[in-house]
């Protein structure tokens, strides 16, 4: 009886490290499996961080671009203003150097000079060509 006695002693010293094994692998799968689940978060955190940035720097660039359009456009409108001022005053300076007016019409303004002013305009209109 005294041997068995020992082997039950024996028996419940694997049971209880067959049972402790098994909780100490259940507390390594449960830190593992969390672990796992952290990194997962922070990865998926890191990968929605990189796509929004990723989405501020496109929109950034659409701006920017939206900005030089603008500008361009801009330039291009003022340039063709200047342009067509300076083309008005070329064609002013040569009216100036194309029609004097007499001096009589230059004291007087009547009818008669009306219609020679009103007749030299339409010869320069149809002589004048923008160089």
């Amino acid at each position: 009886m005294f041997q068995r006695k020992e082997e039950e002693g024996s028996f419940f010293v694997l049971v209880f490290g067959v049972a402790l094994g098994v909780y100490i692998g259940g507390l390594a799968a449960v830190y593992t499996y969390e672990a796992v689940m952290q990194w997962r978060i922070e990865r998926a955190a890191q990968q929605v961080l990189s796509e929004a940035r990723d989405a501020d720097r496109r929109a950034a660039q659409a701006r920017e671009r939206a900005a030089q359009q603008a500008q361009q456009r801009s330039d291009a409108q003022a340039a063709a203003l200047q342009a067509e001022r300076e083309r008005k005053q070329r064609k002013e300076q040569a009216w100036m150097r194309y029609f004097t007016p007499s001096p009589d019409c230059q004291r007087d303004a009547t009818v008669a000079c009306a219609n020679a002013y009103a007749a030299a305009r339409k010869r320069f209109e149809a002589e004048y060509v923008d160089r």
